[in-house]
């Protein structure tokens, strides 16, 4: 025959599809919601998120991109919580296909992504949790991981200082040291140095809560003689009288010998209060007249329990007059 027979045009698609999976960033942190685009080399059919495997989270909100021709999707990655994981990627499956059928060769996967929701921990220890007047302590701070912008201005401690040129770290970050000064004249059992949250780890997680030290007790604060009172102020001879001194606080170290005596002299001074009051035997020297006489005790001749040095101090003024007719 001469005449060639043609059948009707028909379409041949034999090219596999493929997908390209990105994130909007590869470090994620707490609170953080990045969007994952899936971008298909022709349109995809049957696609939704049950082709997603996701590591370290999930997906969520799963949308066409408009302006490409049905091409682009995407969808909000949420991390897991308390989770640490350098290595996930993102899986789309070959359970779609392109408008022909195709199915795609091979699954595909997004580049590597780093997942951190654990927020950074610290600990704060000091090496002396009793501190007086004099004395500093070295406070350690011991993190989970390593972080990033911590200083001393995150550290609050109302009952004394830190060195500002004393904060020092080690190779890794996790430990920073410090010294600490308590505040002059304070006495207070009950005291803790406070980190707050301004600081992070590496990825920017901060912590959850201010930590707290253990408790330290401060006592700079040296005692001080609040009275020293005679049984009577006028002294003839043979008489003797009752001394009292009474201290701000217990004291510990006095004895007769750190007391200046103005005619007379002091013996068996003792405490029966555990240091807070003092008593003694005054008796005045013979064949004296004198009007103006005192007992004074001598500033640093004793401390509180805590060691602080006292003060001195002076009782009123007492006249003798032991001479006979």
């Amino acid at each position: 025959p001469s005449a060639v027979a043609e059948s009707n045009a028909f379409a041949v698609d034999t090219r596999t599809p493929s997908v390209a999976i990105t994130l909007e960033y590869e470090s994620i942190k707490i609170g953080d919601q990045p969007l994952v685009t899936f971008t298909f080399s022709e349109v995809p059919v049957g696609f939704t998120l049950a082709n997603v495997t996701c590591d370290g989270g999930s997906l969520s909100s799963l949308t066409e991109v408009a302006n490409y021709g049905g091409k682009v999707f995407r969808a909000v990655f949420t991390p897991n919580e308390e989770l640490e994981s350098s290595n996930n990627v993102i899986t789309v499956d070959t359970r779609w296909t392109d408008i022909a059928g195709n199915p795609p060769l091979s699954t595909a996967q997004s580049a590597n992504y780093v997942v951190d929701t654990i927020r950074p921990p610290v600990s704060i220890t000091i090496d002396d949790k009793a501190l007086r007047a004099g004395e500093t302590a070295t406070v350690t701070f011991t993190f989970g991981e390593p972080v990033k912008d911590f200083s001393l201005a995150d550290v609050t401690a109302e009952f004394g200082s830190f060195d500002p040129d004393s904060l020092e770290s080690d190779a890794q970050g996790l430990v920073y040291t410090a010294r600490f000064t308590p505040a002059e004249g304070f006495e207070d059992s009950t005291n803790r140095i406070r980190v707050g949250q301004q600081w992070t780890d590496l990825a920017g997680n901060a912590p959850l809560e201010d930590s707290e030290s253990p408790n330290i007790s401060i006592d700079t604060k040296g005692p001080t003689l609040t009275s020293i009172v005679l049984g009577h102020t006028a002294f003839k001879a043979g008489e003797r009288a009752k001394v009292t001194l009474v201290f701000s606080e217990a004291i510990q170290g006095l004895s007769v010998a750190d007391l200046e005596v103005s005619g007379g002299s002091v013996e068996d001074l003792v405490s029966t209060d555990g240091g807070l009051t003092w008593t003694g035997t005054f008796t005045p020297t013979a064949d004296l007249e004198r009007a103006d006489n005192v007992i004074r005790v001598k500033a640093s001749s004793y401390t509180d329990l805590a060691g602080n040095e006292g003060q001195g101090g002076a009782s009123e003024n007492y006249t003798i007059d032991t001479r006979l007719p």
